[in-house]
């Protein structure tokens, strides 16, 4: 079971449980309703779409744009670096911005 699965079972649970249906819960808890509808349902709304870039990733490129402005000596092209920096944070503060803390 990958790390989306397990995301979906617990959503999945907590609304079960909320909803007062302890016994499904539990079920779902202990591994059941494999290939389910609503656990695929949930499961494809967790999945990134494919081809989709980690906003960890970005981020850590956002950061090596920066850390490579700081050491150099062209004002032009660390003005670049800062500004490419900063694009990339924003499109993802835009993207997803649960992400950024907003």
């Amino acid at each position: 079971m990958n790390d989306i699965e397990k995301r979906a079972r617990e959503l999945l649970v907590v609304e079960l449980e909320s909803a007062g249906d302890a016994e499904s819960a539990a079920w779902f808890r202990s591994g059941g309703g494999d290939g389910c509808v609503p656990l695929r349902a949930i499961i494809a709304a967790l999945t990134p779409p494919e081809g989709h870039v980690p906003e960890r990733a970005m981020l850590r490129v956002a950061t090596g744009l920066r850390e490579r402005a700081s050491r150099s000596a062209r004002p032009l092209e660390r003005k670049t670096l800062i500004a490419s920096a900063e694009a990339l944070e924003k499109a993802v503060s835009a993207a997803r911005p649960e992400v950024s803390g907003g």
